[in-house]
């Protein structure tokens, strides 16, 4: 027997954002989805494990703006880091959305397109930043240095056999 579906309402998720999602023809949410994003939207650290095509990406996503806001010039209020162009597209593509629905903005920030634009987009203020990297690349693509700085990854991240996954230290303290 197959588990009832839940509404995204019930998992914590503003009203705004569920607005959002529907708007998309996203109704229900997948498991991986389900599982995570009360801790998210709490403010817990997780890590979720789940097939490609089942949601991980909302599953981080939906919690990501819910807790985003606006940004300070040069202080985006969320980072995301992936290891290819085509996936921080694809994270960009399904993040828009609900961005919009919050008035955020997001970025995209690689090479070979214009760094100007990249670099304007977070003077605005855009709240939300997506970044190709791999561990030990140079460069913040604009952002600002102080309040990103690789750590050595955990031994958690090794047993996900993920070596090249980036951890970014964050920069405030961590609440109590």
């Amino acid at each position: 027997m197959s588990p009832v579906p839940v509404p995204f309402a019930s998992l914590g998720v503003p009203d705004d954002l569920v607005a959002a999602l529907a708007a998309e023809g996203i109704v229900e949410p997948f498991p991986i989805q389900a599982a995570t994003i009360p801790d998210a939207l709490a403010g817990r650290d997780l890590c979720g494990r789940a097939p490609t095509g089942s949601g991980k990406t909302l599953a981080f996503g939906i919690p990501l703006v819910a807790r985003a806001t606006r940004a300070a010039p040069h202080r985006p209020t969320a980072l995301v880091l992936v290891p290819t162009r085509e996936l921080a597209a694809q994270v960009t593509k399904a993040i828009v959305p609900l961005a919009k629905a919050r008035r955020l903005f997001v970025v995209s920030i690689y090479g070979g397109t214009s760094q100007r634009a990249q670099v304007e987009s977070l003077r605005r203020g855009d709240g939300v930043g997506i970044e190709p990297r791999r561990d030990g690349e140079g460069g913040t693509g604009g952002l600002p240095q102080s309040s990103l700085g690789p750590v050595p990854p955990t031994p958690d991240f090794d047993a996900l056999g993920e070596p090249d996954v980036p951890v970014v230290r964050r920069s405030q303290p961590r609440r109590a």
